[in-house]
């Protein structure tokens, strides 16, 4: 028996094993990406280009899951239907390979993937869609999260998105985890000077000065005190570190209050961003201003902060305890 099977209803196989291409409704790759606009300002990814790359990885995923691989992925075997979706035609799926050779197989057609949607981009490949093909490249083990990568979500659900992820990692994964997460996020762009980024662009600043600030103070101590003052305990339990018997703040504990107050205003700008657009009287709002608008701000100049901690809870076996998929169809 061949080792190859047809796939769907538009391939079959010719007496020597090579696929035969029947017509169908979709469109070529080259057609599709002359006919699109794939990035909108400031690089950020357009919905139809985000329901290709997601629709491709899904259907890796899926050829995956039936324990399957392909022999060969290339740009002429994607077909794209009018709404994004990708389709593959002409290819031949390896039925019945070797374990290493499946995983080999598997290993490249994600490489093939990831070329084809960086090529879809040409040179304005957003940042969080480079570290989604990045990933696709180089972190086999981590496949599970590449159709929820929030490079993918669309701009309607990026703040549940954010919501959703912040309340896990805050309040139900253990604490060591939690901690290690703030840390790592000190190593994403624009995270350790985030203050001085959000400070330039009204929209995100009327979070960031409310309450004079205060909310995004660091409680570092003071000389000679005697114990913990107010905003060093309150910022403790927000870490769910006890307080014991300490006086003072330790060095580890002001590290990880710097990723915590960001990890937090970004929560909170999602609860209070129509503020930003409010009037003088405080009833209407401003003509040109929208929640979108403050969200595509957001993922502008933080487009790598949701992709990181969802790469540390799938590294951590937690991410798959969040059922995310709701957020991206």
């Amino acid at each position: 028996m061949s080792p190859y099977m047809a796939y769907d209803q538009y391939v079959m196989l010719d007496g020597n094993g090579n696929p035969v291409v029947f017509d169908d409704d979709g469109t070529s790759l080259d057609s599709f990406r002359s006919s699109h606009l794939m990035v909108i300002r400031a690089d950020v990814a357009t919905e139809i280009s985000k329901t290709f790359a997601r629709s491709l990885i899904l259907e890796l995923r899926q050829i995956e899951a039936e324990g399957k691989c392909l022999a060969a992925l290339g740009e002429h075997h994607v077909r794209v239907a009018p709404n994004g979706k990708v389709k593959l035609r002409g290819v031949q799926i390896l039925s019945n390979p070797l374990p290493a050779a499946r995983l080999a197989y598997l290993q490249q057609n994600y490489h093939s993937a990831s070329t084809i949607i960086d090529g879809l981009f040409g040179q304005r490949i957003p940042p969080d869609i480079q570290h989604l093909t990045y990933l696709m490249r180089t972190d086999f083990a981590v496949r599970a999260m590449f159709p929820i990568h929030a490079s993918l979500v669309p701009m309607t659900s990026y703040p549940a998105l954010y919501k959703e992820l912040h309340d896990y990692v805050k309040f139900k994964i253990p604490k060591h985890h939690f901690h290690a997460i703030l840390l790592v996020l000190q190593n994403v762009p624009n995270v350790a000077n985030w203050q001085q980024v959000v400070s330039t662009n009204s929209v995100l600043s009327t979070t960031l000065n409310f309450n004079q600030g205060s909310s995004y103070t660091i409680p570092t101590n003071i000389y000679n005190q005697t114990c913990l003052y107010p905003e060093q305990k309150t910022a403790l339990r927000m870490l769910g570190i006890p307080k014991g018997n300490q006086i003072s703040i330790t060095p580890y504990q002001i590290a990880l209050i710097r990723p915590l107050r960001f990890f937090d205003f970004k929560r909170n700008r999602i609860a209070h961003r129509m503020e930003a657009g409010l009037c003088a009287n405080g009833m209407t709002l401003q003509r040109y201003f929208s929640a979108k608008g403050s969200d595509i701000v957001t993922r502008v100049r933080f487009p790598l902060v949701i992709p990181y901690i969802q790469l540390e809870l799938q590294r951590r076996g937690l991410l798959s305890q969040l059922d995310l998929n709701p957020l991206f169809n």
